[in-house]
């Protein structure tokens, strides 16, 4: 029903004021009404996206896998929680049994991984190579004067043999270990 005076009123989308000449106008222009039909469709769009989507893959591969007994790599990594190259070397190591029936195709019986878990052994933290600490360290101009050797070939060594090295300041020092190591043979 259109008013006898124009109605002052806040636009919804933009939020500037205008005049409208109907109670039930909501938008000051055209513009504005289309923009707001798009942002509302849009918005639609994607809160029926968020529904679709809402289980996670995980929650979806188990009920899928529930009843098979084969399962291939990318669901046996969405099942385990792992990713698919850690999967890979599992099997390659043979610890996770699998037949490559393709290039493209490996399968995985559901029950191997099961039983991944059925001799669990108690769990160890491996204290494989503790190193002491170094006491005595070398200066670059040091181990230069001592084999004649040039500074970038000292740095091919120490990176290539992962030789210890430390910053004072603005010089590197090179550790003096007990292990053989190429600067100290």
């Amino acid at each position: 029903m259109k008013a006898k005076e124009p109605i002052k009123k806040i636009c919804e989308f933009c939020g500037c004021e205008f005049e409208a000449y109907t109670q039930t106008a909501r938008y000051c222009s055209h513009d504005c009404n289309r923009k707001a039909y798009r942002e509302m469709k849009r918005k639609e769009v994607i809160s029926l996206t968020a529904s679709m989507t809402s289980q996670t893959k995980r929650e979806r591969a188990k009920t899928n896998l529930s009843e098979r007994e084969y399962i291939s790599i990318s669901e046996a990594a969405s099942l385990l929680g792992w990713c698919k190259q850690t999967v890979y070397n599992y099997c390659h190591k043979g610890i996770i049994p699998a037949k490559r029936l393709s290039q493209r195709t490996t399968l995985i019986r559901k029950k191997d991984i099961e039983a991944l878990f059925d001799v669990i052994e108690p769990y160890e933290v491996l204290t494989t190579g503790v190193r002491k600490p170094i006491d005595e360290w070398y200066t670059i101009d040091e181990v230069t004067e001592k084999y004649g050797l040039l500074r970038h070939r000292i740095r091919k060594i120490i990176n290539a043999e992962s030789i210890p090295t430390k910053k004072v300041g603005t010089h590197t020092l090179i550790g003096k270990s007990t292990q053989s190591s190429p600067l100290n043979s």
